[in-house]
């Protein structure tokens, strides 16, 4: 006999995270809005710096952070589905190596 309690809560909220943002990404590539999304707010290298301006200026990608006033699963999951859908449509207008390309590139400058 299975007992759903916290575990199987947790695990359907991360999961209906996850689908939104994947909803959320489609909704924005139907916009025209390409965007990589990042949570929880890391600290930038000189090449991941070098990264995000060549995202934005060969692809017209936007990086945009997200801010919680603390750790959290559920937006980890949603941020993980946008950018899963985001890639895959970045990958399909630009070849499916442009991110490893550009990380190349910034790692060169």
């Amino acid at each position: 006999m299975v007992i759903a309690g916290c575990d199987a809560r947790q695990d359907s909220a991360a999961h209906d995270a996850r689908a939104k943002g994947r909803r959320d990404a489609e909704q924005d590539i139907a916009q025209g809005i390409l965007k990589e999304k990042e949570y929880p707010p890391l600290p930038y290298s000189l090449q991941e710096i070098n990264y995000i301006k060549l995202l934005k200026s060969e692809c017209g990608v936007v990086r945009e952070v997200i801010n919680a006033p603390q750790d959290s699963k559920e937006i980890r999951e949603e941020v993980a589905g946008y950018n899963e859908v985001m890639h895959a449509e970045i990958q399909h207008r630009f070849g499916a190596d442009i991110i490893q390309k550009l990380r190349a590139k910034a790692e060169g400058r």
